[in-house]
C-alpha cells in the first residue's frame, strides 16, 4: 500500500484452536461454539494455543497466537528463532492452506544469529468463510541462508493448526451461492467472482474462487487495473498448484482509487497474466492475457 497504516494488536481470549507441528500437539479445552449457540450467548472469538511448531539444532518456528486489532482484522502471530551464531536465516511462509485451498498471506523475514523477531500472518475477512470453517490449516515454511537465493531454498518445514481439533471430521468446502457470477473459464481456470466488497480501510477488494483446471502449476499476475477507465497501480502474484483451488482476493487500493478524483465508481479492471510454473517473474510472453472488469 502506498499509505502506512499501523496496526494496534489486541489478543482475543476464548475458544482455543487445536495446533500441532514436528509431531507436537498444543493443549486444548473442550469448549465449543456449539454450546454457546445452544445457550442462546453470541459466537465467542477463538485463540490458538501457542506451542512449537517447529524446532531444529539451528533454527525453529513458534506460533504464538491468534490476535485481532481494534477494527477487527485477524492476524496469526509467529515467533521466528534463529539458533545458529554464524548464519543469517530467510524464513519465507511459501504455502498457507484451509483444507487444501490456497489462502495467501505473506511472510518474508530475514533473522539475524541468535535473535528471535515476531511477525503477524494477517487472516483478511472473506465473506466465504472463516478459520474455523476449516478441519486443516497447513503452513508451509522454506528456510534458508539468507545470502543465497530465496528461491533455492534449503529446508522445507510443514507443520498446521487443526481449528475444531484434529480429530475432528470438519472439511470445508466451498458451494456456490446465489449472488456469485462466472468471471472466467478457460484451459487454465476456472474463476468465480463470489462479490466485491470494501473493506475498514477504503480498499476495493474482488474475492475471486479461482479452480486450477490445468495439470501444471500456474502463477497469476495482476498488472495494473483501473476505475472507471481511470488507470491505477496495482502489483500482486498469486501461485496456485495443479488442480489446486484457492481464494484470491483482488485490491484497488484506496489511496490509488483516491488519487483517480472518481467521484461515483462504476466499475473496476484489472489486467491478469498467467505463467506456467513458478516464474517468480511475469515471462515475455505468458500463456494467458486478459483484463477483466467487474462492478463494485
Amino acid at each position: 500500500m502506498k499509505k502506512l497504516v499501523t496496526w494496534t494488536l489486541a489478543l482475543s481470549l476464548a475458544l482455543p484452536l487445536v495446533a500441532c507441528g514436528g509431531g507436537k500437539k498444543a493443549e486444548t479445552k473442550s469448549e465449543t461454539v456449539a454450546a454457546s449457540e445452544a445457550s442462546g450467548e453470541a459466537e465467542k472469538p477463538f485463540t490458538i494455543q501457542p506451542f512449537q511448531a517447529v524446532d531444529k539444532q539451528d533454527y525453529g518456528i513458534r506460533v504464538d497466537g491468534y490476535m485481532t486489532d481494534e477494527i477487527g482484522n485477524g492476524f496469526i502471530s509467529f515467533r521466528l528463532q534463529n539458533k545458529s551464531e554464524t548464519v543469517s536465516y530467510r524464513f519465507l511462509l511459501d504455502s498457507f492452506t484451509g483444507d487444501g485451498i490456497r489462502l495467501y498471506g505473506p511472510i518474508n523475514q530475514v533473522v539475524e544469529p541468535g535473535k528471535e523477531v515476531p511477525v503477524q500472518l494477517p487472516v483478511r475477512t472473506n465473506p466465504n468463510y472463516k478459520l474455523q470453517d476449516f478441519g486443516d490449516l497447513e503452513f508451509r515454511f522454506l528456510v534458508q541462508d539468507s545470502k543465497l537465493s530465496v528461491y533455492t531454498p534449503e529446508k522445507d518445514e510443514v507443520f498446521h493448526i487443526y481449528p475444531n481439533g484434529e480429530n475432528s471430521k470438519v472439511h470445508y468446502t466451498w458451494k456456490e451461492k446465489e449472488g456469485d457470477k462466472l468471471l472466467d473459464e478457460n484451459a487454465y481456470f476456472k474463476a468465480t467472482n463470489t462479490g466485491v466488497t470494501k473493506d475498514k480501510y477504503g480498499n476495493y477488494v474482488l474475492n475471486l474462487y479461482l479452480e486450477n483446471r490445468s495439470d501444471k502449476l500456474i502463477t497469476l499476475y495482476v498488472k495494473g487495473g483501473a476505475v472507471n477507465d481511470s488507470p491505477i497501480e496495482m502489483n500482486n502474484y498469486y501461485v496456485v498448484d495443479a488442480g489446486q483451488s484457492a481464494f484470491i482476493p483482488i485490491f484497488w487500493d484506496h489511496s490509488y482509487v483516491q488519487d483517480t478524483k472518481v467521484e461515483e465508481i462504476q466499475n473496476l479492471s484489472f489486467n491478469l497474466f498467467v505463467d506456467e510454473g513458478n516464474t517468480f517473474v511475469l515471462s515475455e510472453h505468458p500463456a494467458l492475457e486478459k483484463t477483466y472488469t467487474v462492478e463494485p
